[in-house]
Formats: structure tokens, C-alpha cells, sequence
């Protein structure tokens, strides 16, 4: 694939002209994967990133929203993923062609997410929708092993519509996500054959419509490391207060997963 301009950690990235092309896979098929859009240097970078982090909050679940704003005085590495203008606007251009309303937003949040350590599988099997058009998922540290302990994701790909009314958005994504469904749904979809297992490897990133897609991970064994980062782009519902709640309250909980 062609390079848009230099970038000091895209190896290749898409051009604009391929956008209509990604957005039809995503919606067929589920996912486009860009393989070996990370250069290699700038991945041994997150990965020591990941570690020295790991120094810090101890061998256990963390994460951070937008890790780029870190107050671990650190040199991390992250502002130069979410300052990309190639990968912002590629990001862009997809969740506005996602969209069913076309109306431009570019908002966007982004979690860093690593499982290793005791309760490893607390943060297993949960399976969400999430709130925006577009996902991008950029495995820093994969486990290698088996499938059921190594964190793969596994999805049912546009499994739902992206709704007109926001009450209704929030509505299945409660009935989803609350504790009871939670224990349930490995049950019934673990055996599915409908569900894909997405075998994730660092250096590449992949592109789906959280919004649409169910989606979970495996568990992971707690002598692993799972790591990874989530890029979250494009607010179906940008003026509802009732959504912005919703996402603080899970921002939140997020940051409780970074107390010592």
C-alpha cells in the first residue's frame, strides 16, 4: 500500500482513494486489517513503554485513557500516533462514511488496555459494543500460546445497525453489558458459528465498526502480557447528553483500573 506522507512510525498506510474500498470490507466482511503499518523500531518503543508502565501500577490489569497525557513523566511514545494527521484523517474518513447521518465529527478517545497478572479472567469474555463508528486496534504484546489463554479477539461483525435513536443505542448496549448477560453470553456464543476469531499480531492494525460489531476477548494467562491500543473515532449521536453521560460514567471506571 502507498505511503501518504513521511511518518515515523507508519510503515504503509492507505491512501484516500481506498477509503470507499475499506468502508465496503468493513461493512461485508467485518474488519480491514493494515498489515505492518507499524515500523518496527516504533513498536519496540511501545512495548517499552508497556513495560515501564508495568514497572509502575505492578503485574495487573491497568488502563489509561489517552496515555499520552500520562503523569508518569515519562517519554512516551503515544503523542506521535494520536498527532498523526494521516492516521486522523484516515480515521476520519471512515467514520464519517460509517455514519448514517454524514455529518462531519472527528471526536474520538483512545484507551491503552494491558491484562497480565492475578484475575487475568476478570477482563475476559465480556462481550460490547462500543460507542463510535470505528475501532482501531493496535496489538502492542500478544501472547503466544494457545488460543483460549493467548487474549484474541473474538467477534460476530456487524451484528447490529447503528440506530437513529440514541435511547435505543444505550438501551441494547445495557442489556448487553450488565453483569447477569455478561456470565450468560460465553455460554451461548463461544460455540456460535457465526462468531470470528480474529488472531491478532503487533504491528498491524485493525479497523472494524465497534458500534456494530459484539466483541470480546479471550482470556489471557496471567504469565502473559496482553497489550493493546484502542483508537475509538466518530459520535453517531455528538449532541446527546444522554450518551456523553453514559461515556463519562465509563471513563470513570476506567480510571479507577489505574489506582494504586
Amino acid at each position: 500500500m502507498p505511503e501518504l506522507n513521511n511518518n515515523n512510525w507508519f510503515e504503509a498506510t492507505v491512501s484516500p482513494e481506498n477509503i470507499n474500498e475499506i468502508t465496503a470490507l468493513i461493512k461485508e466482511e467485518g474488519f480491514f486489517c493494515i498489515e505492518g503499518a507499524v515500523k518496527k523500531p516504533f513498536l519496540e518503543e511501545l512495548k517499552n513503554s508497556v513495560n515501564e508502565l508495568i514497572g509502575i501500577y505492578g503485574k495487573r490489569y491497568f488502563s489509561l485513557i489517552h496515555p499520552h497525557q500520562g503523569k508518569e513523566k515519562l517519554n512516551l511514545p503515544f503523542e506521535d500516533i494520536f498527532k498523526s494527521k494521516d492516521f486522523n484523517t484516515l480515521l476520519n474518513k471512515l467514520s464519517n462514511a460509517m455514519s448514517v447521518t454524514k455529518i462531519e465529527n472527528s471526536e474520538g478517545f483512545n484507551i491503552l488496555r494491558v491484562v497480565t497478572g492475578d484475575k487475568t479472567d476478570d477482563q475476559s469474555l465480556k462481550f460490547h459494543y462500543d460507542s463510535t463508528l470505528i475501532t482501531a486496534l493496535i496489538p502492542i504484546f500478544i501472547p503466544e500460546g494457545v488460543e483460549s489463554e493467548s487474549g484474541h479477539l473474538i467477534a460476530f461483525p456487524n451484528s447490529r445497525r447503528v440506530r437513529s435513536s440514541v435511547f435505543l443505542n444505550v438501551l441494547e448496549k445495557f442489556f448487553i453489558q450488565n453483569s447477569l448477560c455478561q456470565k450468560i453470553l460465553p455460554y451461548f456464543l463461544l460455540n456460535s458459528k457465526k462468531r470470528k476469531v480474529l488472531k491478532l499480531e503487533p504491528g498491524n492494525i485493525y479497523l472494524f465498526s465497534g458500534l456494530k460489531t459484539l466483541h470480546c476477548n479471550f482470556a489471557v494467562n496471567e504469565d502473559y502480557i496482553r497489550a493493546t491500543l484502542l483508537c475509538f473515532h466518530g459520535n453517531p449521536y455528538p449532541d446527546s447528553k444522554l450518551l456523553n453521560w453514559v461515556k463519562q460514567t465509563r471513563h470513570n471506571e476506567e480510571d479507577k483500573n489505574i489506582g494504586l
